[in-house]
């Protein structure tokens, strides 16, 4: 991916999301 200034909040964005399904994926993996 390229990354200009612009792409800053979609940036931030996508980490949130990547954040999120893995927090959702360790508790899924956890008992």
């Amino acid at each position: 991916m390229l990354l200009s200034p612009l792409d800053g909040p979609t940036e931030r964005l996508q980490r949130l999301l990547n954040l999120l399904l893995r927090a959702r994926e360790e508790e899924a993996v956890l008992p």
